[in-house]
């Protein structure tokens, strides 16, 4: 349990230490990751936008992402889309006009076995100023029913650490991966998970979400249709791929995201 409970104090009481990529990641075209965001976040006025936490593009007014990464004030917070490459000049950046938090997110460290950790962990953000739709930057459905996705068709990614050393990536970063169910993932972990959280692990203990992924996307395929099915929320230990790590499953919130929103989900 200590190993979980450095995981998380980590992840969230030291935003320091978020960087940036998916750990045994590869490296992502834009084409295939248009509604991936990040969230940017400063000290103060004067200081320089460092990376924080992944987001998801769910129209051209809302992005969707962790509760976790929306903690602090939101006037040193900015979204960034359009791009997979860090250093590339044609971002679009828009700044945060509302965010609307699951009213009952918990982000307290729970120490009984019998407690879930951070459920409810999810938020949605309101842009200034609406993104600019196309080939770079684009929406990705939610979906709104677990029976139709292929869990054995999922990928994750993200912009946070791409090894144990916390080392920073360049590009985005993504991979393959695949889904436990809640009893597989209790043989394994000591923290529970419960049915608002998904349970995710490379089989070949080799590639994970790291700190930075924050609200990054867990996506399957529904058919040909590739859809939002969770968020990224935390990790069971350091992130070296040897344990699974856990998403918000956003079927399990589409009801409240469309009254949030007003957005509709698929199917």
């Amino acid at each position: 349990m200590r190993s979980l409970q450095i995981a998380i104090f980590l992840t969230v009481i030291l935003p320091d230490m978020i960087v940036v990529g998916i750990v045994g990641g590869k490296d992502a075209k834009i084409e295939d990751f248009p509604y991936v965001a990040q969230i940017q976040q400063r000290e103060k006025q004067k200081d320089p936008w460092t990376n924080f936490c992944t987001a998801v593009i769910l129209s051209e007014d809302w992005i969707i992402t962790s509760a976790l990464c929306l903690q602090a004030p939101m006037i040193n917070r900015r979204v960034l889309a359009g791009f997979v490459d860090i250093s590339d000049p044609n971002k679009q950046i828009r700044t945060i006009k509302h965010v609307k938090r699951h009213p009952h997110f918990d982000r307290k460290f729970k120490i009984d076995k019998d407690d879930a950790v951070f459920e409810n962990d999810i938020a949605v953000l309101e842009l200034d100023t609406p993104f600019t739709f196309g080939p770079t930057c684009n929406k990705l459905p939610y979906s709104t029913s677990k029976d139709v996705v292929d869990k054995n068709r999922c990928r994750i990614s993200g912009w946070g650490g791409i090894d144990i050393n916390q080392t920073d990536a360049e590009i985005l970063q993504y991979t393959d991966i695949s889904v436990l169910t809640l009893d597989e993932c209790d043989q394994l972990t000591e923290a529970p998970l419960v049915n608002s959280q998904i349970c995710a692990i490379d089989k070949n203990l080799e590639k994970q979400a790291c700190y930075g992924d924050g609200g990054g996307p867990l996506t399957c395929l529904a058919g040909k249709t590739r859809v939002l099915c969770g968020l990224f929320s935390w990790l069971y230990t350091f992130c070296d791929g040897d344990n699974p790590f856990a998403y918000t499953n956003v079927t399990h919130y589409a009801s409240w995201i469309k009254r949030e929103t007003g957005i509709e989900g698929f199917p």
